[in-house]
């Protein structure tokens, strides 16, 4: 029998925001990736959600029909292009040729976009050229994707790195009408590739996966039910101490990057830097459609390959350090969260969902 070794334990630190991290310069703590202040690798203390990603996925989808009608979507006719980003999140494409038609129903989606090529002339590179200005101009779409077009292909690049996605072609297409084809799929690294994510100089790590729960005792029964009410999930990490990151996150970002638009979503990429602030939990935790960009996200790795913990939204809610005259000083983080932790075999960073938070 194999057993887990302490050698094989590795963690991963990022925030839950896949466009922003925080950096160490010169002692002070600052948000990376907003307008005014740039990523740079070099500074990075700790790591944006995507960093986790190695490829991003890039799909393909071809016109290959002339007929407008061919491409029409009704509730029923399963005439749709569903696109998953790597957050999780459905992306729904449908289409009216004639201003009769209705969105395919039952998909669960969270985003939607009707494209009108009622007034498109009958040439697929003018259906794929209509349905690429579509969805540059739906915010959602945008936020999500890189898209571009040449001839009859249209190409959707996810923005964020990492996990590998999906894409459906609604069965009323058959390939005479539209094809869709994945050229790249979406990959995750393991934490020892991983530099800027995978944190070091670790010498202790205590984790507890417990809940809360209400005891109810039924009439003619010994037995009680003890139902589930939330998650508590800690996480302990003591390491050597070699700079000032730890104690400034308590005392500034226990919570990780928030926006301040919206309190609760993930903030687009390259945003002005009026719309991020560092969450020190005086906001209540919020999520929506696009995913929640609350706390830090964790990566404990029991055994690379075998046994891998994604621990979601986690704040910090103890920080300490140990000083000794004849020893290298140690700092001790808790970190607690109430989140159903992901169990697997690789790293995951997909967006938390509404329903999960």
């Amino acid at each position: 029998m194999a057993y887990f070794l302490g050698r094989d334990v590795a963690i991963g630190l990022t925030t839950e925001q896949p466009h922003y991290a925080l950096e160490l310069d010169s002692g002070d703590l600052k948000i990376a990736g907003h307008a005014d202040n740039a990523y740079d690798d070099t500074k990075v203390f700790v790591a944006r959600r995507k960093d986790v990603g190695t490829a991003a996925e890039d799909t393909d989808v071809t016109f290959a029909s002339n007929t407008l009608a061919d491409y029409a979507s009704t509730a029923s006719n399963n005439k749709y292009v569903l696109l998953y980003n790597a957050s999780g999140k459905k992306y729904l494409i449908w289409f009216d040729h004639d201003g009769n038609g209705v969105k395919p129903a039952g998909l669960d989606e969270d985003f939607n976009q009707e494209i009108d090529i009622s007034s498109t002339a009958a040439a697929k590179e003018d259906i794929r050229a209509e349905t690429q200005n579509a969805l540059n101009a739906d915010s959602d779409f945008a936020a999500a994707f890189t898209i571009s077009g040449t001839g009859a292909v249209l190409t959707l690049i996810d923005k964020v790195t990492g996990t590998a996605t999906d894409v459906v072609r609604g069965s009323g297409y058959t390939n005479s009408i539209l094809t869709v084809t994945t050229q790249a799929q979406g990959t995750v690294a393991t934490l020892a590739n991983l530099s800027t994510v995978k944190m070091t100089d670790i010498t202790g790590v205590d984790f507890t996966f417990g809940a809360l729960d209400e005891d109810i005792a039924y009439f003619g029964q010994r037995t009680a039910l003890k139902a589930e009410i939330k998650n508590e999930v800690t996480l302990s990490i003591t390491k050597k101490k070699k700079n000032a990151g730890f104690s400034q996150l308590f005392n500034e970002a226990r919570c990780g990057i928030r926006g301040t638009a919206s309190g609760a979503t993930e903030v687009t990429e390259g945003a002005a830097s009026t719309l991020t602030e560092m969450n020190n939990n005086l906001n209540q935790p919020l999520a929506d459609a696009t995913g929640t960009g609350f706390g830090y996200r964790l990566y404990l790795q029991l055994k690379e390959g075998t046994e891998v913990m994604t621990l979601r939204n986690m704040c910090i809610t103890e920080y300490s350090i140990t000083l000794n005259a004849d020893a290298v000083q140690e700092e001790t983080i808790v970190f607690y969260g109430n989140v159903k932790p992901l169990i697997g075999t690789v790293l995951d960073d997909d967006a938390t969902s509404v329903a999960d938070f």
